[in-house]
């Protein structure tokens, strides 16, 4: 819930949309004014790409790149969900001693 809440906030203040830097996506600074065309919507995406002087909330924002040939990025909310899902999966497999606390 934290994760969802993280990135709700950083959305909303930003019209709508998650901003993500064009040079985490890998672009070069020329490359960048491509990026930004069309109002800086990313089409297919939750994405609009800004840079980070003009994002609201910008350490929310899609911040992190992934290593390797996807141009993805991620936030600090986008860990929390990754991390509440794995507990959710691996709840079932602990103990019922560790999760009541004893």
């Amino acid at each position: 819930m934290i994760g969802l809440a993280l990135n709700f906030v950083v959305i909303a203040a930003n019209g709508g949309s998650m901003p993500i830097d064009p040079i985490g996506l890998g672009a070069s600074t020329e490359n960048a004014d491509a990026f930004t065309a069309n109002d800086g919507l990313i089409p297919f995406s939750k994405d609009s790409v800004v840079s980070d002087g003009e994002a609201k909330l910008w350490v929310l924002s899609d911040i992190f790149p992934l290593p390797g040939p996807l141009k993805i990025a991620f936030s600090v909310g986008d860990i929390f969900i990754f991390a509440g899902v794995i507990l959710f999966a691996v709840a079932p497999l602990l103990p019922k001693r560790l999760m009541m606390g004893r």
